[in-house]
């Protein structure tokens, strides 16, 4: 069964025109800017707005305070007002602002890229298929630690969905095949599944 799923894999990357990849959990570099909290018991509240790199977490202060660290990687649930209904979503916490780092024009510039061994990825279909960074390769970073409904609403399907326009219209209308590992999988599912992506499909 392994060996058939190989050939399944090995035939369908043969078939690729180009690929927008999506890493997994992890994979993605977030930055985040300390606003300064309104919680007097906030763990990382800053006099002053602060941008870090919150992953890969490089600032020393950063590691040695592991609650603050905390506080700023985990989102929190959050109730908003939406068509008139409440809805419970996940948000930041008070005072904290997070990015993604979109990794170029590629898509693939950035230190989680590089350390989560997606190279060894992009460098095999160069290498075995001829594909080529920026022109039919491609990867498309989102913020791993939302849900899939989050990611939709804060405009991330969006942003995969933009990348792989750009790529199609970069190889002159061809079919783009989008090539997930792990979350990026199941993010990838989302945004093809979503309803408001019904005609961009």
């Amino acid at each position: 069964l392994l060996l058939l799923l190989l050939l399944l894999l090995l035939l369908l990357l043969l078939l690729l025109l180009f690929h927008p990849a999506s890493a997994g959990i992890m994979g993605s570099d977030l930055d985040v800017r300390i606003m300064g909290s309104p919680r007097r018991k906030a763990p990382c509240s800053m006099r002053k707005p602060t941008k870090l790199s919150l992953w890969p977490p490089f600032s020393p202060d950063l590691i040695r305070n592991s609650a603050c660290f905390m506080y700023l990687l985990q989102p929190v649930p959050c109730d908003t007002l939406q068509g008139g209904h409440h809805r419970l979503r996940l948000c930041n916490n008070a005072g904290v602002s997070m990015f993604v780092n979109p990794g170029g024009e590629t898509g693939t510039d950035t230190f989680a890229f590089h350390q989560g061994g997606y190279t060894q990825l992009t460098d095999f279909l160069a290498q075995e298929f001829g594909y080529q960074l920026g022109k039919d390769l491609f990867a498309a970073p989102y913020d791993w630690r939302l849900t899939l409904p989050t990611l939709e609403e804060s405009g991330q399907f969006e942003f995969i969905a933009r990348r792989v326009e750009a790529a199609v219209r970069k190889n002159c209308g061809k079919k783009a095949i989008i090539i997930g590992h792990s979350m990026g999988t199941l993010v990838s599912l989302g945004l093809l599944q979503s309803p408001s992506f019904e005609k961009w499909r």
